[in-house]
């Protein structure tokens, strides 16, 4: 029976050894995150007083070489002359393309014979003017002419009907381009 005394008395001390041990953890891993607490208190300080030490540094004043970077503005003199028409002393070539504002192709609205044509290339038109007359050519059939009419103001820049000649409905008869305004498409 002494012998079962002791044994227990050494497994509560053993028991409460272990107990003992885990508070001393405890109480050193509570005293490392209060001092890794107060270590980053205090670089956030130290580290907000350098930032403020050199933005005061920065906003001094100016040393001599950056006076020297600083290009002071000259006046200039300037000739004042009015407008007036000259040759152009330069001349400047380019391979390019002239092109219209727009360009219209006109198709007549029925398969004849064109019997009168009322303009010439080169020519300016009105929107609806009439620009020639079609007789339909049906085998024993009358009809009265059709006739062409512009569908745009502008100039003729292609005429491909003359008096007599056979138009369909599927190919152009004029084009007409807006010349009042040009491009210039060319590679420089």
């Amino acid at each position: 029976m002494v012998r079962g005394t002791v044994i227990s008395q050494q497994l509560s001390v053993i028991s409460h050894w272990s107990l003992m041990t885990d508070d001393l953890l405890l109480a050193t891993d509570n005293e490392q995150l209060a001092n890794n607490d107060l270590r980053s208190f205090w670089m956030k300080k130290v580290f907000l007083i350098i930032l403020i030490f050199f933005a005061f540094l920065s906003c001094g004043k100016r040393n001599d070489s950056a006076k020297k970077n600083i290009v002071e503005a000259k006046a200039v003199t300037v000739k004042v002359a009015s407008v007036q028409a000259m040759t152009i002393a330069e001349q400047i070539k380019i391979t390019g393309e002239i092109a219209p504002l727009f360009q219209i192709e006109v198709f007549p609205r029925v398969n004849g014979i064109v019997v009168s044509e009322a303009v010439s290339l080169g020519k300016e038109v009105k929107k609806d003017q009439v620009l020639a007359e079609v007789k339909q050519d049906v085998p024993g059939m009358q009809f009265s002419n059709v006739k062409i009419e512009a569908t745009n103001s502008g100039v003729i820049t292609q005429d491909l009907v003359d008096i007599g000649s056979r138009v369909s409905v599927q190919k152009p008869v004029y084009n007409i381009s807006g010349l009042r305004q040009i491009y210039m498409i060319g590679k420089v």
